[in-house]
């Protein structure tokens, strides 16, 4: 690991430690316990600001650093508040012997500076940093254990900060004595100093880990059900043949796991959370990527004296884009990721956990989003062999939609019909094609992120306007046409004309009847709802361009209005969809717009 940051921390405690010797003892007890409550009101401040941020704050820098944020400065202004308070209140300052006053002021100040430095270092652990770079300190980091590959062990060097775990341990202590709460810290979060680096601990193309999201809000995902796999008393064999964490995929093969301390877990059960993710969660790339590191468990000993954080060892996801098969994806390996398929609103994932025996579930924490877990699971499966069946039937996991319950929820009354025998024929306003129908200029293309694609430039992500004119541009320079949306492998652009005259305008009778505040849907064979991601506009004095494949539509009104009487408005809604499928419906929340009839294949391969 970098000494970096562990030089920085020892020279920042060391400063505010001789600041306060220097200032005497009185001085420097007044400020430790000013610094000890208020360490204590931001802990218990923290959640809620967070949440509270998350909810609020577009994505940007607020919404990677909430967690880091909702610490840091109630802390800072809580403190500063109560030294100006105390400052007021206590006009003089006492004066012991010379050595008494600067021994005592050391001890203080040393108190007070390992309990600040620690809040601002458990503080920046919770930054959208890379995980890698040599500026960073990791708190946890995969083991070395070769049985037990791929599991998150704390980092047990002699040489590292120390002030983060210093003030994590005083405050959990104080948290079930003196200040002690309903809800202490030492329960709620045992390892906080640790878990901060676990959502650090992401995806990047480029290989440097850091890239990719590390928060997500409260409204981001949904626990749709709990499972447990064993004997949840006395638990089962883990480490050899036939034990509880082995699967149909890799049969005889048990994967080992070593606990934060490094402890190997011999004896335990299976515990599973399905959560089904929403639009919210993903990334730029329209997609949910998440390892490891970034979801956890909390569990408590039967008696209540010890609680323990878990990492999960495994994954349950879709395969294929285009079948809801699931697969179990084993976390036994340095830097593994798993990635969401397809373009559907919504994504479901497993994650099972190798509980010691002993131990109940109580807290599942997904980008540090806390969720109660300690009620009894809905489903219980005796053996492995039983889990693996739901699996390959897909019953573990409810696909994102379950499509009789939403084809017995949408509303067919006015719907238009068209035939999808003509394959994607473009006269029903249904278009299978990434290109833009425009040609923009590289260094003319405002907002909008873009990668080169072959001889052109494809747009990846942005939301920007344009005058017809700069929309119309004619550029025979290959290398600088931008004229295509981006789409990644197993998924196809459709773009749905919703102008008038087409059948899925906006000014048909159905589409009049709909919520404006609900989002556009397509409806695939597979029964999943995807949103759009954006639109194309266009009149006659603009062209507006919306293509955020990370954050869809939520509602009719986030695009222009479209009006009867003006002829020169044209738009198309883009969704991502899955590559194999069918789509059978263009839906506004749950009003039928148009249905196809039969349903047009997505068997196309795009530029």
């Amino acid at each position: 690991m970098s000494f970096i940051p562990v030089l920085i921390v020892l020279c920042a405690v060391a400063f505010i430690t001789y600041l306060w010797t220097v200032r005497g003892f009185f001085s420097a007890f007044l400020h430790m316990l000013c610094i000890i409550v208020a360490g204590a009101i931001a802990f218990g401040l923290w959640e809620p600001i967070a949440y509270w941020l998350l909810q609020t704050s577009p994505r940007g820098f607020i919404a990677d650093a909430a967690w880091g944020l909702s610490l840091a400065l109630p802390f800072a202004i809580i403190a500063l508040l109560l030294r100006v308070a105390s400052d007021k209140l206590i006009l003089s300052n006492a004066q012991p012997g010379t050595a008494v006053n600067y021994a005592g002021g050391a001890v203080c100040g040393l108190v007070a500076a390992i309990i600040s430095v620690g809040i601002m270092v458990i503080s920046l652990q919770y930054l959208r940093m890379q995980h890698e770079s040599w500026a960073t300190y990791k708190a946890i980091d995969y083991t070395d254990a070769g049985t037990a590959r791929g599991s998150l062990q704390k980092n047990t060097s002699p040489f590292r900060p120390w002030v983060d775990e210093l003030t994590a341990a005083f405050y959990k202590k104080m948290s079930m004595g003196a200040l002690s709460t309903p809800t202490p810290l030492a329960e709620l979060q045992p390892d906080v100093a640790l878990v901060s680096t676990g959502m650090r601990m992401n995806f990047s193309e480029n290989n440097k880990l850091g890239q990719s999201r590390n928060t997500v809000a409260p409204s981001d995902f949904e626990l749709i059900k709990r499972y447990t796999v064993g004997d949840t008393v006395s638990g089962e064999p883990v480490t050899r043949g036939g034990g509880i964490t082995e699967d149909s995929q890799q049969p005889g093969v048990p994967q080992g796991f070593v606990d934060l301390k490094g402890n190997q877990i011999t004896r335990g059960y299976l515990a599973g959370y399905v959560v089904k993710f929403k639009a919210g969660a993903k990334e730029q790339s329209g997609q949910i990527v998440i390892g490891n590191g970034q979801v956890n468990l909390v569990v408590a000993s039967k008696d209540g004296t010890d609680h323990k954080t878990l990492f999960p060892i495994a994954a349950i996801s879709q395969t294929d884009a285009s079948s809801s098969s699931l697969g179990r994806w084993r976390f036994d390996n340095d830097n593994f990721f798993i990635a969401s398929v397809g373009g559907a609103t919504e994504a479901p994932f497993a994650f099972e956990f190798l509980v010691p025996a002993g131990y109940d579930p109580k807290y599942l924490y997904v980008k540090n989003v806390r969720t109660d877990v300690s009620a009894p699971a809905q489903e219980e499966f005796d053996r492995v062999s039983t889990r693996d069946r739901a699996i390959s039937s897909g019953t573990i996991v409810k696909p994102a939609t379950d499509a009789r319950a939403a084809a017995a929820s949408i509303d067919w009354s006015d719907v238009t019909t068209v035939s999808g025998a003509s394959n994607l024929a473009r006269e029903s306003g249904f278009n299978a094609q990434n290109q833009i129908g425009k040609t923009l200029q590289r260094g003319n293309h405002g907002s909008l992120e873009i990668e080169e694609h072959g001889r052109s430039w494809w747009i990846l992500n942005g939301d920007h306007e344009f005058s017809r004119a700069q929309a119309n541009t004619r550029i025979l320079e290959a290398s600088l046409r931008i004229d295509a949306l981006a789409v990644s492998e197993g998924t196809v652009v459709v773009k749905i004309n919703v102008s008038a005259g087409q059948p899925g305008s906006l000014a048909s009778r159905a589409a009049a009847t709909a919520n404006a505040n609900d989002p556009p849907i397509l409806v695939d064979s597979l029964g999943q709802h995807l949103q759009a991601v954006g639109f194309l506009y266009e009149d006659n004095t603009r062209y507006h361009l919306r293509y955020t494949p990370g954050k869809p539509i939520d509602a009719i009104t986030e695009a222009p209005a479209l009006s009867n009487s003006r002829p020169d408005q044209t738009m198309e809604f883009i969704f991502l969809c899955n590559k194999g499928t069918t789509i059978s419906a263009f839906l506004i929340g749950d009003k039928a717009i148009v249905r196809y009839d039969p349903p047009i294949s997505l068997d196309v391969n795009q530029r």
